[in-house]
């Protein structure tokens, strides 16, 4: 590609749809359009450009490949029912994803309280949506970061009350 030339998100090349998929000025449709990519980094770029229509993130949110979910999952625009879904995803990154999501609904929280991944419990220890009860059941955990934080957030939610 020339040193002066736009990436085109329609080029043969792929790296070139990745550098065009960040582009912050690419239309909606042609969003929609590079969401369905052969190329998962493309895909991912999709789901993480801020511009991506709500239906077109709502499907990479669906996506086979787990970086392609992962990425969705971190966009506060999905729906609650979404967040949930993925809360039960078999890839744990997808699940952190989801645990630090400012919007994931408190059900979905709740679901992940008990992953097996540490750092999924963590991230449901620190989010400010996460039950009382669940932080309370967090809070005497073995994983002494998982029962610091969880601490930590339920005197901040206490306080506030």
């Amino acid at each position: 590609m020339a040193p002066d030339r736009k990436p085109d998100i329609a080029s043969a090349d792929p790296q070139e749809r990745e550098l065009a998929a960040r582009d912050d000025s690419l239309s909606a449709d042609a969003l929609r359009k590079a969401s369905f990519d052969a190329d998962a980094d493309v895909r991912c770029t999709v789901a993480n450009n801020p511009n991506t229509p709500i239906d077109a993130l709502e499907r990479l949110a669906r996506d086979e490949d787990p970086d392609v979910r992962e990425d969705a999952a971190l966009r506060s625009e999905l729906s609650a029912r979404t967040l949930t879904e993925l809360a039960a995803d078999n890839h744990y990154s997808v699940r952190c994803a989801v645990a630090q999501n400012p919007n994931t609904p408190p059900e979905a929280l709740r679901l992940l309280c008990d992953d097996e991944d540490p750092y999924v419990r963590l991230y449901v220890a620190s989010h400010e949506n996460t039950p009382i009860d669940v932080l309370k059941r967090l809070a005497l955990s073995f994983d002494a970061h998982v029962r610091r934080t969880a601490e930590a957030t339920l005197d901040t939610v206490l306080r506030a009350e």
